[in-house]
């Protein structure tokens, strides 16, 4: 009979922050973790169970493997959405040129082949999920997101999200699972069919309001002053949609404007 000795290693819960996002099964969802060292999971005693992340293993996520951040723009480890939320509007489909600086990007339709790392349930709504495809104007780099519309109050916003098509994933899978993807958040306006803009949601009017103790929202801070927003989905529509027409949570100096191309 197998004993352990629980003095020195507990049961840790890996709840993963995709776990809306992901289909189940993908991860390795529960380890037995020596107490002096969180990063020894011992293999053979990993059991495949559903992902149910704790608010304290985020925290060491972000600590230990750096999690990126768009300066300024509001970033969020959950979605601003449920598949009930999700909308598609026709016109933001297609291709379109930055008028900032010429670069060009496209938004197509997404397909259930594009989905295939994502839920189930996103997967059955694949006719509302855009993909988008960019080239960065100076290095060229190609990038690929999935992308979310919906409609909160009277606005209409996009969720970005990095996709994980295989042929984009340029880092080997070791050096992938070193970093957690986030979700940044925009304000779309549409100008008819030829045109849109998009505005960031500022991240830095959200710190200063949790700073200043003005708002209560799920968050952590790491180390280095970086703010890791955890809010449920609800919480986060709810906030968006009470700062809705408050010109500060928006950033002016991330603010672009778009051109059809075709």
């Amino acid at each position: 009979m197998l004993s352990i000795n629980t003095s020195r290693f507990i049961f840790v819960k890996l709840d993963s922050i995709y776990s809306y996002l992901r289909p189940r099964g993908v991860w390795r969802q529960m380890a037995i973790v020596d107490r002096n060292n969180f990063l020894s999971a011992l293999p053979k005693f990993t059991l495949a169970v559903q992902l149910t992340i704790m608010k304290k293993i985020i925290l060491i996520a972000a600590l230990l493997i750096g999690i990126l951040f768009l300066e300024g723009c509001l970033t969020t480890l959950h979605p601003i959405f449920t598949e009930k939320d999700l909308v598609f509007d026709p016109r933001l489909a297609g291709n379109w040129k930055k008028a900032k600086d010429g670069s060009r990007v496209i938004y197509r339709q997404a397909t259930s082949n594009d989905l295939k790392t994502l839920s189930p349930a996103l997967q059955q709504n694949a006719n509302k999920i855009y993909i988008l495809e960019k080239e960065d104007a100076q290095s060229k780099a190609k990038s690929t997101y999935y992308v979310f519309l919906v409609k909160l109050g009277k606005y209409y916003y996009l969720d970005y999200y990095p996709a994980g098509l295989k042929e984009n994933q340029s880092a080997d899978e070791f050096f992938a699972i070193h970093y957690i993807p986030m979700h940044s958040i925009y304000r779309v306006k549409f100008n008819g069919n030829l045109s849109f803009d998009l505005q960031q949601l500022d991240g830095g009017y959200l710190e200063n309001l949790i700073r200043n103790k003005k708002i209560r929202i799920r968050h952590e801070v790491t180390d280095d002053g970086n703010y890791v927003i955890t809010a449920p989905t609800e919480d986060l529509q709810q906030y968006l949609i009470k700062y809705s027409d408050v010109p500060e949570a928006y950033s002016n100096d991330n603010r672009e404007s778009y051109n059809k191309i075709n």
